[in-house]
């Protein structure tokens, strides 16, 4: 009989940084990644298929417990397929906007019904305050009867996705994503305000008007069957980008699962470096002539960033996002005249070259 796996509650993890060797700080990743895409752009499900294989194929990278079901988790990021999202919400009777003019949040909400209406409830007031347009939800299928380890089932979370439309003060997708990047930080800073006693099982994936992250704390040969959506042939993109999960002295969530969602993993040290500069200089760069107008998703990045564990909650990815929604020029202007260490400064304009790449 195989002996369950062990997976510390906070309260455990908590004491081991107060009293023994464990630190989150030295927390890290040995993934495995694969990127696969048209290389003239043209849409097809067979590239969703081909990043599912590539995934399979880097089994060899993920890590495996005693429980042989229970992995560190495993993801997959594609374009968004409008098409198919455009039929499955008008089974609704929802009519979605053109390309570029919605977005799609995937989110991860709590089991408990009290704590998962207030989750729901702070994303929706996070987006009328934004100016945006809640155009409807969705309950996203998987396969129930898929072999899990009890663990992760008893760690599963309900899985939607919020349809979220441009509103007036939104032209071009680059001002819409900036306004999805804000809704989603708000909504996130809201939720851990409100320090419910199931919060930390809401987590948003992506929330893009261009991709869409289906992950989960899986092993590489489940994604494809658990996710319903990407066996269906109308699921279409012209990119996938994959990734396997193989945490060093971490322990699995399915919130740090597929955490690159704009890079690899060569970049993380540079990215985090950018983080000194965000928290540390984040008054200067909001009273700073040339990034005033870049200040309130600045800040937006800044107050969730301050209320996260480093290491445990994934926090390159939500540097490395905080970058590339605010923008290079932006954040550049009065970095460089605010910050002393020029090499910090370089490494700023490294990584952001990096994410920039749409």
């Amino acid at each position: 009989m195989t002996a369950p796996t062990y997976v510390p509650t906070d309260e455990a993890i908590a004491a081991l940084e107060r009293e023994g060797l464990y630190s989150a700080a030295n927390e890290h990743d040995a993934c495995g990644v694969g990127f696969v895409a048209h290389i003239k752009g043209h849409k097809a499900h067979d590239i969703v298929s081909q990043g599912l294989k590539i995934l399979e194929n880097l089994d060899h990278r993920g890590a495996v417990g005693a429980d042989k079901l229970m992995g560190d988790g495993a993801g997959i990021l594609i374009q968004i397929p409008d098409e198919f999202y455009r039929a499955e919400m008008s089974l609704q009777g929802i009519d979605l906007p053109p390309p570029g003019e919605y977005g799609v949040g995937m989110i991860f909400l709590p089991k408990e019904h009290a704590s998962r209406l207030a989750c729901v409830q702070a994303l929706e007031r996070a987006v009328r305050v934004e100016g945006q347009v809640l155009l409807g939800w969705r309950d996203v299928p998987v396969d129930r009867e898929m072999p899990m380890s009890p663990t992760v089932r008893a760690k599963e979370p309900v899985i939607r996705q919020i349809f979220i439309g441009r509103g007036t003060d939104v032209i071009v997708p680059d001002a819409l994503e900036r306004k999805l990047y804000v809704i989603r930080k708000t909504a996130s800073s809201a939720i851990q305000a409100l320090k419910l006693t199931h919060n930390r099982e809401y987590y948003v994936p992506s929330m893009s008007c261009r991709t869409i992250i289906y992950k989960g704390l899986l092993l590489a040969t489940q994604v494809g069957t658990y996710y319903k959506d990407l066996a269906d042939e109308r699921v279409v993109s012209a990119l996938a980008l994959v990734h396997q999960r193989f945490s060093t002295n971490t322990f699995p969530e399915w919130p740090l699962v597929h955490q690159g969602q704009r890079r690899d993993h060569a970049r993380v040290g540079q990215i985090q470096v950018v983080l000194a500069h965000l928290v540390g200089q984040q008054q200067a760069l909001v009273d700073d002539g040339a990034a005033a107008h870049a200040g309130h998703v600045i800040l937006a990045a800044v107050r969730e960033l301050q209320g996260l564990d480093r290491a445990r909650r994934g926090l390159a990815d939500h540097v490395e996002l905080a970058l590339q929604r605010v923008g290079h020029d932006h954040v550049g202007a009065a970095a460089d005249e605010n910050l002393a260490d020029h090499r910090l400064f370089g490494a700023h304009r490294r990584a952001h070259r990096h994410l920039a790449v749409d």
